[in-house]
């Protein structure tokens, strides 16, 4: 009589549950890495932003502006820059730089204080009306967020953004 060789039910059963286990937790470690990816490449946008317009006025001497599409306090649809070339602080005659598209996959970008715009002056500084008018500060925050997903940008006075982890 041959011998048969394979698997039996309770070796495969066994086998089943382990990777059960294993995966029930590896999903949750695979999804803050994704929840913390997909945010660092978006903060990271934005700040590839903020610091192109602080270039452009350096190197221009003149006035740049990065503004929300939207033309409100929520910055998720995307922004843009441009210099104001007729002074007036208005779009109407400017040199549009460059168009940063919405973010995806549900995430917002929304300004703490109320900036519907940053400007950045000849010298590298950002433009605050008053001494004592707030920096402008963002959030960042992915739907569904867990641990410290979270973002937070804040621009110092003298025009260099930061990037801090916070929790959702």
């Amino acid at each position: 009589m041959k011998r048969q060789t394979g698997f039996t039910i309770i070796e495969l059963m066994i086998t089943m549950i382990l990777i059960a286990v294993v995966a029930a937790v590896a999903v949750p470690s695979f999804r803050t890495m994704v929840q913390n990816n997909r945010i660092a490449t978006q903060a990271n946008g934005f700040i590839t932003a903020i610091n192109l317009a602080r270039s452009e006025a350096v190197k221009r001497g003149r006035d740049v502006y990065v503004s929300s599409s939207s033309g409100n306090t929520a910055w998720g649809g995307g922004w843009r820059l441009w210099v104001d070339d007729n002074g007036n602080g208005s779009e109407d005659a400017s040199e549009l730089l460059r168009v940063f598209e919405a973010l995806e996959g549900g995430t917002t970008l929304t300004s703490v204080n109320g900036h519907t715009e940053v400007r950045y002056l000849a010298n590298g500084y950002i433009f605050l009306a008053n001494a004592g008018d707030p920096v402008p500060t963002f959030e960042l925050r992915i739907p569904d967020c867990t641990g410290d997903s979270a973002r937070d940008i804040e621009i110092n006075f003298v025009g260099r953004p930061s990037v801090t982890r916070v929790n959702c």
